[in-house]
């Protein structure tokens, strides 16, 4: 057995020039990646799918991003990342649907986040996070339980806008099937969401 199939099936692996060179391989699409947002979606979706990352409607991992690998790491439906996420993919990482990851925030390997989560800005996920939960920190733990109740809420106590309150509702309901950049295209942008 190589190290790379070494690593893939959890065993100690060495770093070789096979596992290097995958490694390097990444970082290339990686920072093609990074210089593509938001000029060209499309082609940064394609280079998403070059790294081997598995990803649902709706994904959107904003830049910088950085991974070991990509090919590790599988996306629900209506994930998004913000800015300088980084998820070490050394060993599978998944992510359920709905989830949100905070600004530089670190996914550490063999993690499983539910769907439904919120990872804070700056948060370490060192172990698995349930679904439905705020979790934040380093390392990160689960804060609270997300309720029906918290749905309304823009942002601590700021409540959403009747306007756009009804167009969240109205999305929900059709399972977010038109939302400009993520999803269907949009007249103003162009830009259709992956396939």
């Amino acid at each position: 057995m190589n190290n790379r199939q070494r690593r893939d099936n959890g065993l100690a692996y060495i770093t070789d020039a096979s596992v290097l060179l995958e490694q390097f391989k990444s970082r290339i699409l990686q920072k093609s990646y990074n210089r593509m947002l938001p000029f060209n979606v499309p082609k940064a979706y394609a280079l998403l799918r070059l790294m081997g990352v598995k990803f649902g409607k709706g994904t959107f991992i904003d830049t910088p991003f950085r991974c070991d690998y990509g090919k590790h790491i599988t996306l629900g439906d209506h994930f998004y990342a913000n800015s300088y996420c980084t998820i070490l993919d050394v060993a599978p990482v998944t992510i359920g649907d709905n989830v949100w990851i905070g600004a530089g925030a670190i996914v550490l390997p063999g993690v499983t986040i539910g769907q439904n989560a919120v990872i804070g800005a700056g948060a370490v996920v060192t172990k698995d996070v349930p679904e439905s939960v705020l979790a934040a920190g380093n390392p990160c733990r689960v804060i609270r339980a997300i309720t029906d109740e918290d749905k309304p809420f823009l942002y601590k106590d700021r409540r959403f806008d009747d306007e756009a309150w009804q167009e969240i509702e109205a999305r929900q309901k059709n399972k977010f099937s038109k939302i400009g950049i993520l999803g269907e295209s949009d007249d103003k942008t162009g830009i259709s969401e992956p396939n």
